[in-house]
């Protein structure tokens, strides 16, 4: 059994804080391994990710090696190794995001061909001090990614080109009232009917980290 759920104090929607669980990749252990296991081919044994995790490059070729293989045997067993590293990692760059706090809440709405999958979900972007957007829609933790792949750039400016994406995206649904965008790999639109900065003074000067 694996330790994918975590509670961090976050804002409702009229800005009062309550206790809220997030579940990490899947609520059943195979979807988890599967999920988990698709975001590392995808991101986590990329090389910024790895400069986070304690793996040397035997292991990183192993864990590719293993995650390109199919089977709920070898999804476990790739989770097994992957997981004990990169769950705190994970939970630490939220942590850091609620605490400061610099994240951004969100209302979707989701639709495909026209037809309605989703109304007014909740979720949040939050910037790790590490320089990564964790990404928690619906009580679950979708994905975490770095915007670029930088191996080399310092810390610092990851996260600022990761705080002023993210500051764009607040501002101009500021401007224009709702923020459409389209998940061209799903063929769906996302329509953002809310979408607010937590804290205002963090998204108005870059935090120093």
């Amino acid at each position: 059994m694996f330790n994918r759920t975590r509670s961090y104090d976050l804002p409702d929607a009229d800005g009062k804080i309550v206790r809220t669980t997030v579940i990490f990749f899947g609520s059943k252990d195979d979807e988890f391994c599967s999920n988990l296991v698709r975001h590392a081919k995808d991101h986590f044994l990329k090389s910024r990710w790895l400069q986070l995790l304690p793996f040397d490059e035997k292991k990183v070729a192993h864990l590719r090696q293993k995650a390109g293989c199919v089977g709920v045997t070898v999804e476990r067993e790739v989770a097994d190794e992957l997981w004990p590293a990169l769950g705190p990692t994970l939970d630490g760059g939220i942590r850091y995001s609620v605490e400061l706090p610099v994240f951004l809440r969100y209302e979707q709405d989701r639709e495909a061909q026209g037809r309605v999958l989703e109304r007014r979900v909740i979720g949040f972007y939050f910037l790790a001090r590490e320089g990564f957007i964790a990404v928690v829609h619906d009580g679950r933790l979708r994905t975490a990614y770095f915007r670029k792949d930088w191996p080399h750039a310092d810390r610092q400016s990851v996260f600022d080109e990761a705080w002023n994406y993210l500051r764009l995206q607040w501002k101009r649904h500021e401007r224009e009232g709702s923020l459409r965008a389209i998940d061209a790999k799903h063929g769906q639109s996302r329509t953002y009917t809310d979408l607010q900065a937590i804290s205002l003074v963090n998204w108005t000067i870059c935090p120093k980290v």
